[in-house]
């Protein structure tokens, strides 16, 4: 892939006067250790972005190598002062995983975070050689969100699964219930329904898809004591990416999440 410039954590790193560029290495250039390296734990969790099928898993998650310098249209220095990679190191060199996606491609985005190493001439810093860890064995799309509506009692509604990764994963839901009662969600696609007892009408029922914690807008719900711990999920099989999604209460669902995409660096 050929790019001039990525997206980390909403900002360019063109915005900082830098390009992705290599430094020639006969002009006798040395990589020079930072000293801020972080050591990341990539093991698997289960909030859905890394779902593991009957047992097998992936044995690494994806890294990559990006070099940059300075724009040589917009200055005629291109040795980086201090300010200007400590202000870099202060963006890139964090200790959590955050979008990053290149320019020419952002519809594909990746969790990483970065280490960075010195690319010096003759003791003048140049370059730096950013290493990329992320969270996951594959990127991501663009963030997908999609209301159902369901406008009566046991009815229900479809969702299709655009991932190219098989199973299930847990999106952010948000379901606001348009009569009082016990609300049963299910899902074709899951072994066990989603259940929210004594809701009321015009209740808001938030799920977080990172922190698998469950909300309500009703202030005197005790939704915790009404769950039963079963969170929703979307997902596909190898023959069906089409979720049929029913509930007991009508009501509206609203889906977020970021598709799966295997098309990787």
């Amino acid at each position: 892939m050929r790019a001039t410039d990525f997206i980390y954590d909403g900002k360019k790193l063109s915005d900082f006067g830098f390009m992705i560029g290599t430094i020639d290495e006969s002009s006798g250039s040395e990589t020079v250790e930072v000293g801020s390296q972080i050591t990341f734990d990539t093991s698997s969790h289960h909030s859905g972005t890394n779902w593991y099928l009957t047992g097998s898993h992936y044995d690494d998650c994806i890294t990559f190598e990006i070099s940059v310098c300075k724009i040589p249209c917009k200055t005629e220095d291109m040795e980086i002062t201090s300010t200007e990679f400590r202000e870099l190191i202060r963006w890139l060199n964090r200790k959590q995983f955050l979008l990053f996606s290149f320019v020419s491609d952002a519809s594909i985005w990746y969790y990483a975070s970065f280490n960075a190493q010195k690319r010096e001439v003759d003791g003048k810093l140049y370059g730096l050689v950013l290493s990329a860890t992320t969270n996951a064995p594959f990127g991501f799309a663009d963030e997908v969100t999609q209301t159902l509506t369901i406008s009566s009692a046991n009815g229900s509604a479809t969702f299709t699964d655009k991932s190219d990764e098989i199973g299930l994963v847990y999106p952010k839901t948000v379901i606001t219930c348009k009569s009082a009662g016990n609300l049963k969600i299910t899902n074709d696609m899951m072994q066990s329904p989603f259940l929210v007892n004594n809701c009321s009408s015009g209740e808001t029922i938030t799920l977080s898809r990172k922190t698998l914690i469950i909300t309500t807008s009703d202030s005197k719900h005790a939704v915790c004591d009404d769950f039963n711990f079963e969170f929703f999920q979307i997902g596909n099989s190898y023959d069906n990416r089409v979720n049929t999604i029913a509930s007991s209460l009508p009501c509206t669902i609203q889906i977020t999440y970021r598709p799966i995409i295997k098309e990787v660096l």
